[in-house]
């Protein structure tokens, strides 16, 4: 490592959340019964090994790929290790491009359109053990349930949780993403989603919180009647819209906020609808 490159107990921590939900997918894989392995014979147990060498291999790639990334461009492209493995919510990785500045993040290899459980963890819980991404429930309404964009359809609608045996009691926050017909037509309802915000979801204390210039990302701060501070973020990238929300009762740090939601801005664009 060269002298300007130095690990960081940020990169220490975005290490550790790797390899904590690497550990929790492999715990939630349950080995068979003893009786019903040796009924299957040798042929069968050869067959289970190669494939628990496969899982595994994958699993060191992935933790390879996150631990090269916290090295930095210091060292040589050329060494770089693809990954292969997958994340917690099961879907592949894929090898990182340039462009933007959230893009050069150890995770933002593993292949997703909205941010992960380590992310959020990272800009804006601090919680441990690292949050976990869920699928909303059908009841609940998305994207708040006061915004209702022209023309979209919804892709993903999750919770961010910090316990899944208790999802109502942690919950963390939510993200939304909409997909529409091209990318003008998405610009146009984030501009649509953002007049929704002041006018139909009736926030308190609702502020604009966005640097000055920034483009295709809009963040928030209001005051829930629990307490604290909740935090609002849309941001768009090619032909989606995403919405996060970190809310969760007052509870949320959103140490990142701006950070977090020009990931999500990086996201969209690189795993998106139209990526």
């Amino acid at each position: 490592m060269s002298t300007d490159q130095r690990w960081t107990p940020a990169d220490e921590d975005l290490l550790r959340a790797a390899l904590a939900a690497l550990r929790e997918e492999a715990a939630a894989t349950p080995l068979p019964e003893a009786a019903f392995v040796r009924a299957r014979g040798d042929r069968r147990r050869r067959r289970r090994a190669l494939a628990l060498t496969g899982s595994v291999a994958a699993a060191v790639v992935l933790v390879a790929a996150v631990g090269f990334g916290v090295l930095g461009p210091g060292h040589d492209d050329a060494h770089q290790p693809v990954p292969g493995g997958r994340s917690t919510a099961a879907v592949p990785t894929g090898s990182p491009t340039s462009g933007g500045p959230a893009t050069d993040r150890p995770l933002m290899s593993v292949r997703s359109a909205m941010p992960l459980g380590a992310e959020w963890q990272a800009d804006v819980t601090g919680t441990q053990p690292v949050p976990i991404v869920q699928a909303q429930p059908s009841h609940d309404q998305a994207g708040l349930g006061c915004l209702t964009p022209t023309g979209a359809t919804l892709v993903d609608d999750q919770r961010i949780v910090g316990d899944r045996t208790r999802p109502d009691a942690t919950l963390l926050g939510t993200q939304t993403r909409w997909s529409f017909a091209d990318a003008r037509t998405a610009r146009t309802a984030l501009t649509e989603l953002a007049g929704q915000l002041r006018s139909q979801c009736h926030l308190p204390g609702l502020t604009v919180t966005s640097p000055a210039g920034a483009a295709g990302a809009l963040t928030w701060r209001w005051d829930p009647p629990s307490g604290g501070t909740a935090y609002l973020g849309l941001a768009t990238g090619g032909r989606d819209v995403g919405l996060v929300d970190a809310s969760a009762g007052g509870r949320a740090a959103a140490r990142s906020w701006g950070t977090f939601v020009e990931l999500l801005r990086s996201r969209l664009e690189r795993y998106g609808t139209a990526g």
